[in-house]
């Protein structure tokens, strides 16, 4: 993912999502016609960096129809970050 890497965030998952419900109803990856297939980014880091990714996401949020979600966590191993 360059934009990640650009916004200094190393370490992240990128996990498929096989279904869901959104404004269009319910959906499957295996539904065929018409559908995309979808991902979910996942990363753990600090407020500059997701403001940085978010900002050289925006030109995609509306072109693609991407969703972003933040929540603060609590890191249990922080030695690990």
């Amino acid at each position: 993912m360059e934009t990640a890497a650009a916004a200094g965030i190393a370490h992240y998952s990128f996990l498929p999502v096989h279904a869901g419900s959104g404004r269009g109803g319910s959906w499957h990856g295996e539904d065929g016609f018409g559908t995309v297939a979808k991902y979910m980014f996942v990363a753990l880091t600090n407020s500059a960096k997701r403001e940085q990714f978010l900002a050289l996401l925006a030109p995609d949020i509306e072109k693609y129809g991407l969703v972003s979600a933040v929540s603060d966590v609590e890191v249990i191993r922080g030695e690990r970050f």
